[in-house]
């Protein structure tokens, strides 16, 4: 396995973690995409680096490096660790049984900044706003 294959199989880790064993179809769908335009160009590799950056930035200087642009509107930096920022249509998502719940599929709520800050998951838990 390649070091490019080993970073793309981090970044895949990340999405079952963070979304569950099937997550939703959407979700899949943006990684895969990524992966497939993104995996010859050692984009990967890139994130993965900044991603190690961001974390020495926090822990040595207590600094937050912001990624803008084209890392921002990435999924698979985002899963690595080198944004913040989640490129997928505000949602939802359940930490604990990986519940997904879309912005389109929620009552009242008509954008990211206008949604409520805390909401409880059919299983009982905090849902975090993705």
């Amino acid at each position: 396995m390649t070091h490019r294959e080993k970073i793309w199989n981090k970044a895949e880790k990340a999405l079952f973690e963070k979304y569950g064993e099937s997550p939703d179809i959407n979700i899949v769908n943006r990684f895969l995409s990524e992966k497939r335009f993104l995996a010859d160009y050692g984009v990967a590799e890139y994130f993965d680096e900044l991603a190690g950056i961001c974390r020495e930035s926090i822990e040595k200087y207590n600094e937050k490096l912001i990624a803008k642009n084209t890392v921002s509107c990435c999924l698979s930096a985002y899963l690595l660790g080198a944004s913040e920022l989640c490129p997928l249509t505000a949602h939802f998502y359940c930490p604990r049984c990986k519940r997904v719940e879309w912005l389109d599929d929620l009552d009242n709520d008509k954008c990211l900044f206008d949604m409520r800050h805390t909401r409880t998951c059919k299983c009982g838990a905090e849902m975090r706003i993705g």
